[in-house]
């Protein structure tokens, strides 16, 4: 995964938006496990959120939407 991060930021052009979905589209793949712990302690988001509060807002986001498809 940071291989394949890597590459796709290295690539250049518009690369806060690459970095950004290449991002999106691997932790989709492989999990936030797959992150590097140096990686995960630099991510700050939205106030009052560290890294485990985001982690635990994505699952929640996508429990919710595995319960609606389910519906």
């Amino acid at each position: 995964m940071v291989d394949a991060h890597t590459t796709a930021i290295r690539i250049g052009h518009d690369t806060d938006t690459v970095a950004a979905i290449a991002g999106a589209l691997l932790g989709a793949r492989w999990g936030t496990g797959a992150l590097p712990e140096r990686w995960t302690r630099m991510v700050h988001g939205w106030p009052g959120l560290d890294w485990s509060g985001l982690r635990a807002l994505a699952e929640r986001v996508v429990a919710q939407g595995a319960d609606r498809r389910g519906a």
